[in-house]
This record gives structure tokens, sequence and C-alpha cells, in this order.
């Protein structure tokens, strides 16, 4: 009696474990393409703020508050966190470079 219900548990084991396995697979690669697909729109909702500010102040003003400056800082620090950064690494760098203090209106350096 005992063998039947070993044997039992045994066909039971094999078709339904395999069946569970599979479903959390599944629901393990789709958490993962969810998590994939947020990293990257938040990569690219980070680099159009960070490439806005880049071009605001570098290209246009050529200076940038201190404040700009270090939340231009803390953005990049998180985009830089997901990886592939290649991209803002030398603007990151100008934006750092630039003065805190706005040109002198009407001074002319000769």
């Amino acid at each position: 009696m005992e063998t039947i219900y070993l044997k039992i548990l045994y066909v039971v084991l094999i078709t339904i474990v395999p069946i569970m396995l599979s479903g959390i697979i599944g629901i393990l690669y789709k958490l993962y393409k969810a998590v994939v697909a947020i990293k990257l729109g938040t990569q690219a909702v980070l680099r159009d703020d960070l490439l806005g500010k880049y071009q605001h102040y570098v290209l246009e003003k050529n200076w940038a508050p201190d404040y700009e400056k270090r939340n231009f800082e803390n953005l990049y620090n998180q985009y830089e966190s997901l990886g592939q950064n290649g991209v803002m690494e030398e603007k990151y760098k100008e934006m750092m470079r630039l003065s805190e203090l706005p040109p002198r209106e009407g001074l002319h350096v000769s």
C-alpha cells in the first residue's frame, strides 16, 4: 500500500514541480524585463534633463549658480549609477568647470 502512495507522490512531483518552476521562471523573466525597461526609461529621462541643463548653462549662459551645479551633479551621479554613462561624462566635466558667477555686463577684456 505504501508503494502505491509513493508512486502517486512521485508522479505528482515529477509533473507538478516542473510546471510550478516554469511558472516561477516566467514570472521572474517578466519582472526582469520590467526592471530593464524602468532602468532604461529612467536613464533616458535623466539624460534628457542633463542635456537640457547642459545646453542652457554651458552653451547659452556659460555660467551656472552653485545650486544648479549641485543639482546637475546629483542627476549625473544617479545617471552614472545606471551604467553606460560615456555620453555624459565630458558634459559633466564641462558643467562642473563653469563659473558660479554671471559674467559682468559691460566689462570687456582686450
